[in-house]
């Protein structure tokens, strides 16, 4: 609460309440002339003047009695408007104290903010600075994991070479050992063509010996033969010339009927030609042709279409089957695909459950160590109630101190320091329970989530249980399916294709023969017109042949004739002939069997050289053969060297494919642990710089807060200065109203004292309904001392009481308001009037003196 000063002022009335007491001090005419007549009242006037004096001061006692009267209405009203000023001043510095309150609340809510704003930029700037670190070792690990993979993808491929290679080693040493078998079986087949090719040697060189023999015997007997011979050949050949003779007979004749008849013969070829061309021509080209080659084409190109659809459905099936393939390729692809995702889905789960497990944990201290939170929230809130109560304290003792008014600046400075005092550890106790029950209610949020934790970790040891199932299913199950799937699928797929290539060459077979037979009715159709040209050149042709017949019939007498003779030749030369081919014949068997000999002892001695050659290439193939064992065998024992170097080769890259997976292995750990940090410090940085963000959003609003409830202080402090200025006037008033009705009450009383004392001195004069004089008051007795006075000591008396009304009047006037305007001062002359003041004013008014006024 800010500190008011507080400063002695001069109460200073408000216009309107100046001008109603002025208004009412110029109610009456008479009181007006009696304060003129104050400085114009003569002493001596007094004896003569009394009955209008007395009458004067009658009214006037009427007039003050009014204004006494006035002056208590407006005393009340001052009351009234005072008690609402200080009404009014109470709810304002309540409202203040309030917003005194709300704006400091505010202002350590908005330093909190920046504090929790700083807080907040320097954790986001630790969160960036770890993020930027995980990054780094993020792509280290994701290099590192690269090269690996790449170093266990290298070894994995060296491992599978060498395997390979140790499968190849051992297959060349079957291969080496059968082809050392085979040359050992070689050489003893050589040896055994060796020894077979000896024994054709010896066996040839005995049948040329024996051959040799038997070709002098038949040389001998072919000469005894060839004699003979040659006597037949002289008989023959007489015989010969006779037939000779008769056969040139016969041949003209035979000549002249063979022309007859070959002419004839050609005239039949001819005439024969032309029927099978025209028959031949008219079973092709004929209506029955026509018929059966359109029957044919039908057929055909119905064959043609149904391999045409066969090939088709032999594509559509080799494409279901090609597209089966694929698809089951790419089924097993993508269940390969699957694995590492498995792998890593059991990870993911281990990691999600190891995660849950120490949110679990944390959760379960956190829920463990509420009842110490719980014991130091109530501590605070006895020492927050203790404070409270502390500051109401210090501020009622300020409140009711600035109310009563009495206390002195240095009072009040005194007894606000208290305030803020007490306000400061009022606030520290209201911050540390604030905090402890921050820190309360966000455990008791997050112990309430103990059980979400624990079902939490439960969901994830099913998720990992899960994961691990899945691994089993496709590692076991759907891959070894779809890999026989796949098989399957490639053995419909070729004998699709086996289908395919058949159907393709019965299509092309179907589709030559119908277009054979498409050719074959074209060409028929073609030839309408050649057809009867056949028909009309074979009937001519039939009767050239005709012609020619009957020429040849008549010339074949003399032939027969002819022949006859020649027969008869014949038969001698036959005979002769006979004989000789008898003799012949025995020349040519001995010349034959000659021959014949001689060809088999050439073959025998062309034998014996090949048997002698085929010796000399067994002798040489042995020693072939013997070389090419022993090659063999050193492949073969090359081979098992290599073997064992290809184990050796094989187990090193093994060795090193292990080591590399093993790198791998590792590197892929550190990168999923990297690449977990990675994310962690991701999520953080992300949830640092909301919570930046939010800090300083919230700092705006406390800041805005802060100045809305400054404005409302300042508001709130006008409004208490406001009402302390409508109290103090209230109050000016109410003293004004105060005096200005003391005065008024003083006024009659000194009036009615003046007139009670002026009826006594008159003896007998009286006051009767309003201004008439009726006799005496009281008798006419005003004592012992009244009957013995004379006028002088009289008016000496009145000029004695006339004092002491100024004088009571001067004491009056102390008592006004010290202002600077008018009105203290007219009522100060009016209550300092004594009754010898208002008999003046009437006698100087009788006189006419309002010039000297």
């Amino acid at each position: 609460m800010r500190k008011r000063e507080a400063k002695n002022k001069k109460t200073i009335l408000k216009p309107a309440v100046t001008m109603a007491v002025t208004a009412g001090l110029m109610l009456s005419p008479v009181m007006q002339t009696m304060a003129f007549a104050q400085t114009a009242s003569a002493d001596g006037d007094q004896l003569t003047t009394q009955t209008d004096i007395q009458k004067v001061t009658e009214q006037a006692v009427k007039d003050a009695k009014a204004t006494m009267d006035l002056a208590k209405g407006k005393l009340d009203e001052a009351n009234e408007q005072l008690d609402t000023a200080k009404a009014a001043m109470n709810a304002a510095q309540s409202a203040q104290a309030d917003a005194q309150t709300a704006y400091d609340q505010a202002t350590a809510d908005a330093e909190a903010g920046e504090a929790d704003v700083q807080a907040a930029s320097d954790a986001k700037a630790a969160a960036d600075q770890k993020l930027t670190e995980a990054k780094a070792a993020y792509d280290v690990a994701a290099a590192k994991r690269a090269d690996a993979a790449k170093a266990a993808e290298q070894a994995a491929a060296a491992y599978e070479a060498a395997k390979a290679g140790r499968a190849g080693a051992f297959e060349k040493i079957e291969t080496t050992k059968q082809v050392w078998t085979d040359a050992k079986a070689a050489v003893h087949t050589a040896k055994k063509a060796v020894e077979k090719a000896q024994q054709g040697v010896d066996e040839a060189e005995a049948k040329v010996a024996d051959l040799e023999q038997q070709v002098s015997d038949a040389q001998a007997a072919e000469d005894a033969a060839r004699s003979q011979l040659d006597a037949l050949q002289s008989e023959l050949d007489q015989a010969n010339a006779e037939l000779a003779d008769a056969q040139k007979t016969l041949d003209e004749k035979q000549a002249e009927l063979d022309a007859a008849q070959a002419d004839m013969e050609a005239k039949k070829a001819d005439w024969y030609g032309k029927v099978h061309a025209y028959l031949d021509a008219f079973g092709k080209w004929g209506d029955a042709a026509i018929q059966k080659l359109t029957q044919a084409k039908d057929t055909a190109q119905s064959k043609a279409a149904d391999a045409q659809t066969a090939l088709d459905q032999a594509n559509v099936k080799l494409e279901a089957a090609k597209q089966a393939v694929a698809n089951e390729q790419t089924r097993l692809d993508a269940a390969n695909a699957t694995v590492p995702q498995a792998e890593q889905n059991i990870q993911d789960a281990k990691a999600a459950l190891a995660a849950a497990q120490d949110e679990y944990d944390l959760i379960k201290s956190i829920a463990d160590s509420l009842p110490q939170y719980r014991q130091n929230l109530d501590n605070a809130q006895q020492k927050l109630e203790q404070e409270q109560t502390a500051y109401t304290a210090a501020a009622n003792a300020y409140y009711q101190a600035q109310v009563a008014g009495t206390a002195t600046e240095e009072e009040l400075t005194s007894l606000m320091d208290a305030v803020n005092a007490a306000r400061d550890t009022f606030q520290q106790a209201q911050d540390i329970y604030n905090d402890i029950k921050v820190a309360v209610d966000e455990r008791e949020a997050q112990a309430a989530t103990l059980g979400d934790k624990q079902a939490a970790v439960d969901v994830a040891q099913k998720a990992v249980d899960a994961a691990q199932a899945s691994y089993d299913d496709i590692v076991n199950n759907y891959i070894p399916t779809c890999e026989a799937q796949l098989k399957t699928a490639k053995d419909d797929q070729a004998a699709a294709q086996q289908a395919v290539a058949a159907a393709t060459d019965a299509k092309a077979a179907a589709d030559k023969a119908a277009k054979d037979a498409s050719d074959a009715l074209d060409d028929a159709l073609n030839h309408a017109g050649d057809l009867e040209q056949l028909n009309q050149a074979q009937l001519e042709a039939n009767k050239v042949f005709a012609d020619a017949s009957s020429k040849y019939q008549g010339l074949k007498p003399g032939v027969e004739d002819a022949a006859g003779v020649r027969d008869q030749a014949k038969a001698t030369a036959d005979e002769k002939q006979a004989a000789y081919d008898q003799g012949a014949d025995e020349f040519d068997a001995a010349h034959d069997k000659t021959a014949q000999l001689q060809g088999q002892l050439s073959d025998a001695q062309t034998a014996l050289v090949e048997a002698q050659k085929s010796l000399e290439d067994a002798v040489a193939v042995i020693d072939v053969k013997k070389g090419e064992r022993a090659a063999a065998k050193a492949a073969y024992e090359k081979a098992l060297g290599d073997y064992e170097d290809a184990v050796t080769a094989e187990q090193k890259a093994l060795d090193a494919k292990e080591a590399a997976d093993a790198d791998l292995a590792a590197a892929q750990l550190a990168y999923d642990e990297a690449e977990t940090a990675y994310q962690k410090a991701a999520v953080a940085a992300a949830t640092a710089a909301a919570g930046k963000d939010e800090a300083e959003q919230k700092l705006a609003e406390l800041k805005a807060a802060a100045d809305k409830a400054n404005g409302t202080l300042i508001e709130a402090t006008a409004a208490v200065k406001l009402a302390q200025g409508d109290v103090d006037t209230a109050s000016a008033a109410v003293d004004e109203a105060q005096a200005y009705y003391t005065a008024a009450a003083q006024d009659y009383k000194n009036l009615s004292d003046a007139y009670e004392a002026s009826k006594t001195e008159n003896g007998n004069g009286t006051i009767a309904g309003g201004n008439t004089e009726t006799g005496t008051e009281d008798g006419n007795a005003n004592g012992a001392g009244g009957a013995g006075t004379d006028q002088a000591a009289g008016a000496n008396g009145k000029q004695a009481q006339g004092e002491q009304a100024q004088a009571a009047a001067a004491s009056d006037q102390k008592a006004l308001p010290q202002t600077g305007d008018s009105t203290a001062l007219e009522v100060s002359v009016i209550s300092g009037m004594g009754a010898a003041a208002i008999a003046a004013a009437g006698i100087a008014r009788r006189r006419g003196l309002h010039a000297a006024l």
